[in-house]
């Protein structure tokens, strides 16, 4: 009786078993390996896609808050313009009247509008902080 190895001791099956057997095992751990390597890939495809979204949804919010802020800061340059315009008229009008008593008057009058000034801009700048922190 002839083996597969030629020495007659019947080793040669043993060999060519273990062969499949280790062939058989080597070819289910590639292929386990292969499905963890398209599950890992599905895995991190998705997670991608998930920070790609949130990222879009990051930079659209801060489009919409700069775009917020800069609303309100041009509304809060508009009423400084308009504070100073005020300014200056109040000043050319106190500049042209004349008299004592209309200058003292007037002194007690500017005082009072600076205070109104004072207080206009005070409330413009907690309307401004108010809305920034709204939105």
């Amino acid at each position: 009786m002839a083996d597969d190895n030629g020495t007659g001791s019947g080793n040669g099956t043993m060999v060519v078993s273990w062969k499949m057997y280790t062939d058989a095992r080597f070819d289910a751990v590639e292929k386990a390996t292969n499905i963890a390597l398209v599950a890992a890939k599905a895995a991190v495809d998705s997670a991608l896609t998930e920070k790609d979204k949130s990222l879009v949804a990051a930079f659209a919010a801060s489009e919409k808050a700069i775009s917020k802020a800069e609303d309100s800061q041009r509304d809060y340059n508009k009423t400084i313009v308009e504070l100073q315009k005020d300014i200056v008229s109040l000043k050319e009008s106190r500049s042209q009247s004349g008299g004592k008593d209309l200058v003292h008057t007037e002194v007690k009058s500017q005082s009072n509008i600076n205070i109104a000034l004072i207080a206009s801009v005070l409330f413009n700048v907690i309307l401004l902080v108010v809305t920034y922190w709204k939105h």
